[in-house]
């Protein structure tokens, strides 16, 4: 026991609160809705073109605000934004409960992304929650943690596919009922983070506000441009293998469940099943991968995890069994549960506490994930190449439905090679 309160000791105050909010949410919007996005767009009346261009367009509209989100978390405090955000967030779900065609869909996204400024500061603070020490465990449980509502969300929404007649159909009549529970749960998530998170930054400056649009945006501007300059060379090769990543990782992503039932056969319930079982063993390695990386070093791992990531990647498109799916992906879910921890920790490393805001918000939050159950970009220099491969991933695939894996398979090993040649870790973490 006593051995257990000194591994997980860091489980209290606001990694406790971030955690309990991230189930819900991961259980929401996350898993209900999220993997069947594509099919949804397909649903009201959208072809795989269409499909990467609502994503694209989504994408692209986070671009102009992201670096707002960072400025204000590392100036002016970071729970209120957060809170007040995530409020915002949830309201936006109703274009999605009431959409009838993808045209709606491409405005409830843009929009969407458009006030999504809050997640890379929601890092910020768990990274400022916890010590460094611990950020590999700390990383891999809040991942782990709220999973295993995340990956049981998806069986239910498939299962309601179904028995609503399956197919387009059961997909255009249960999303609605889908996004409308999302919209419930992120309400109750706002209001859980608005109160009960602790804030971090123990200097603010009041005279920050939304308020004050061309500040806020002059402000902003100008502090990317000083953060990248003050990179360390660790970090920028951080931003190129995620830039990278990003771009070819939006070629394939939208299409995982498109090629599953329509190439593969799969019904959307056998996908829910399989985004289940293989969520169970996500969460199961995670937090025995968070303790590898505190104990062994980031860089390691994620050169583990993506040399892992090259023969799943590639094996894909020459499945044929619900079997030979899943066992395929079983070795993208073990590189998976290495990556997120991995990168985030090395992140969380090397960027300091007054600046982690604004460098997150920039880098993304994210961990470098190979997905296959949905994407989507969470920092500053990762909108253009994410827009640019969905607008793109859709005249590639009705080209040959083969292709997107391929290419995605060789941009892994190229992500290797940068990793192995210019990604170092500190010798003394930032706190």
């Amino acid at each position: 026991m006593n051995k257990l309160r000194s591994i997980f000791g860091f489980i209290q105050g606001n990694t406790l609160v971030l955690i309990v909010a991230d189930i819900l949410s991961r259980f929401g919007v996350y898993g209900l809705v999220w993997p069947y996005f594509s099919l949804y767009v397909m649903a009201l009346g959208g072809s795989p073109i269409i499909v990467g261009f609502v994503y694209s367009v989504g994408v692209l509209a986070g671009f102009p605000t992201f670096p707002i989100g960072g400025y204000i978390s590392d100036h002016s405090g970071r729970v209120k934004l957060v809170g007040i955000m995530t409020y915002l967030e949830s309201f936006i779900f109703v274009f999605f409960i009431f959409a009838n065609n993808w045209i709606i869909m491409i405005i409830g996204l843009f929009l969407w992304q458009m006030i999504a400024i809050h997640y890379p500061v929601l890092q910020a603070i768990m990274a400022d929650s916890l010590p460094p020490g611990k950020r590999g465990i700390g990383f891999a449980t809040a991942m782990a943690l709220p999973s295993i509502t995340g990956f049981i969300a998806p069986y239910i929404s498939g299962y309601l596919i179904d028995i609503y007649g399956g197919g387009f159909t059961g997909v255009r009549v249960a999303m609605p009922i889908c996004w409308t529970i999302s919209l419930i749960i992120g309400l109750v998530v706002a209001t859980i983070r608005i109160r009960l998170l602790t804030e971090t930054l123990e200097k603010a400056e009041s005279r920050i506000s939304l308020k004050n649009i061309p500040f806020l945006l002059k402000a902003s501007y100008k502090s990317v441009l000083d953060s990248i300059k003050w990179m360390p060379n660790s970090l920028r090769a951080i931003a190129i293998v995620s830039i990278v990543i990003t771009f070819f990782v939006s070629i394939a992503g939208p299409f995982w469940i498109i090629y599953a039932t329509s190439i593969l056969g799969l019904k959307a319930s056998s996908w829910g099943v399989l985004i289940l079982v293989l969520g169970q063993v996500q969460i199961g390695l995670s937090i025995p991968m968070g303790h590898l990386v505190d104990r062994y070093g980031a860089r390691r791992l994620i050169i583990l995890a993506l040399f892992l990531s090259i023969f799943p990647t590639f094996f894909f498109i020459f499945c044929r069994t619900f079997i030979e799916i899943i066992l395929t992906l079983l070795t993208l879910t073990c590189a998976n549960a290495i990556l997120w921890p991995a990168f985030s920790t090395v992140k969380a490393n090397l960027i300091p506490r007054e600046r982690r805001g604004r460098l997150l918000s920039i880098l993304g939050h994210g961990g470098g994930a190979i997905s296959w159950s949905g994407t989507w970009a969470t920092g500053v220099i990762l909108f253009i190449p994410m827009s640019v491969g969905m607008l793109i991933v859709g005249y590639i695939y009705e080209s040959n439905p083969k292709y997107p894996w391929i290419i995605l398979t060789v941009a892994i090993i190229l992500c290797l090679i940068l990793t192995i040649q210019f990604i170092h870790e500190p010798e003394k973490p930032e706190i």
